[in-house]
């Protein structure tokens, strides 16, 4: 890897720039893209939280069988005017699809702009506090990538994960993974402290954060086994005694989700809990391949930055170090609930994925800057912007320009062959990165509510 020497003041100053960056990118029409009403998830976490905050009574909306529902015309953002998805909402008391805990941050922002009725939540509202949430697993992509592998890798790491349109426009959406990603991120950087400070006080932390993730969804579990992993696989001292700690910990987190169910309606909370467990797994044996090469939001939503992340995970593996196990541990675990969880492979699951590939990017672009790997930029810029740019120059299009592009892969061969000055390479490796950062900037603000619906 590259040797930072950059100084203290600049990499904080370039840090708060991508920062920036990942702020104006996730605001630009967050209100709009993805549209309103096509995750109904949204107004039900919402919905939960101010139910709570005003009555105690947890009312949201859900699809399962396990409620006898209430159905309501709640004209939330206009919904029943536009197309996104027209049925009235089946309300339900007590809603035990998912740990209350994530409903708390849209109610509570919510409440303090004045909203006190459902059909008041507008995505206007209810996704702002997404947005500081979104900078905010920026500003943590950036510390654990200084933490284990230098300032180069951090910023290369946290200006993929700020960048990228996938990542950028799955954040505005109010979903409890979001959120499960702040916590993933913060219980791996306080077991990274409290293994080089030797301090107990971070490894409580951490075992605090893992069992609060449970309360967030049932997939926060994959946070208390990641650091479990972690422990066995970097040998940490009194490793047995540590990993039964972190399960005990998050168990007695975890076990104030049945006991709010007992309290409210056991009989339905077990229903609601068989219900969920035995949903058509619908990707079936070709989870692990639609996960690679399917992304989508709420629809699909090409964006090959996913397979680059795969690629250079896998890359990690055949370079192994021990500091890559604070990638690999937590894709591979976070990898085995997603595929135990089955059901279909909506969006909003893959979301805890992203913040890791994008480290996996960070660290392998990084290293290609410090071994003169012309390649690997190359292979980011086809692979990468090529898939970015097809949106906006299909085939009939492109056939306009087809000899263009037979003298940039013949330039792109040559430049490989020949060039062969660390100098000359570095400069043309970061001019390809600037290339795939600017097209992913274009990209993020050329989806708009019309250029959504035309997305394939």
């Amino acid at each position: 890897m590259i040797k930072s020497i950059m100084s203290t003041k600049l990499f904080i100053a370039l840090s708060l720039s991508i920062l920036l960056l990942g702020f104006r990118l996730v605001s630009h029409n967050y209100s709009s893209v993805p549209f309103p009403g096509e995750s109904r998830d949204e107004y039900s976490f919402s919905w939960l939280g101010l139910s709570l905050l005003n009555s105690g009574r947890p009312l949201a909306t859900s699809g399962l069988s396990s409620y006898t529902h209430q159905y309501k015309y709640i004209n939330v953002d206009s919904i029943f005017q536009s197309f996104a998805n027209p049925n009235p909402f089946p309300l339900d008391y007590p809603w035990f699809d998912h740990p209350p805990l994530f409903g708390f941050i849209p109610a509570l922002y919510a409440q303090s702009k004045g909203v006190r009725s459902f059909s008041d939540t507008s995505v206007a509202i209810i996704r702002r506090p997404m947005i500081g949430l979104f900078v905010l697993n920026i500003a943590l992509v950036i510390t654990i990538a200084t933490l284990l592998f230098g300032k180069t890798s951090a910023l290369l790491s946290g200006l993929v994960f700020a960048s990228t349109p996938l990542f950028v426009i799955s954040s505005r959406l109010v979903q409890a993974e979001n959120f499960l990603v702040t916590l993933f991120l913060l219980s791996i950087i306080f077991l990274r402290l409290f293994i080089v400070k030797k301090n107990n006080y971070y490894f409580w932390l951490a075992v605090v954060v893992a069992g609060l993730s449970t309360l967030v969804k049932l997939s926060g579990w994959a946070v208390s086994l990641s650091l479990v992993g972690l422990i066995f696989t970097l040998n940490t001292p009194q490793k047995i005694l540590r990993s039964v700690l972190v399960m005990v910990g998050t168990f007695l987190f975890f076990i104030l989700f049945p006991l709010y169910g007992l309290i409210l309606d056991w009989p339905t909370f077990v229903s609601v809990f068989l219900t969920n467990s035995g949903r058509f797994f619908k990707d079936g044996l070709n989870a692990f391949t639609q996960l690679v090469t399917h992304t989508n939001i709420t629809r699909d939503f090409q964006d090959t930055t996913v397979l680059f992340g795969w690629f250079s995970a896998f890359s990690l593996i055949l370079a192994m170090r021990s500091r890559y196990l604070y990638i690999l541990v937590p894709l591979v675990t976070y990898l085995f609930i997603y595929l135990i969880f089955g059901s279909q492979g909506y969006g909003w699951y893959k979301f805890p994925f992203y913040p890791f590939l994008a480290l996996s990017i960070g660290v392998v672009l990084n290293r290609a800057l410090a071994q003169s790997k012309l390649l690997v930029f190359v292979l980011l810029l086809i692979l990468v912007g090529g898939s970015q740019l097809h949106r906006y120059v299909p085939p009939e299009i492109f056939t306009n320009y087809i000899w263009y592009w037979r003298l940039f892969c013949l330039g792109a061969l040559l430049s490989l062959m020949f060039i062969k000055r660390p100098k000359s390479i570095k400069i043309m490796s970061l001019s390809v990165l600037l290339i795939v950062l600017i097209i992913n900037i274009y990209t993020v603000y050329a989806v708009n509510i019309t250029s959504w619906y035309e997305i394939k």
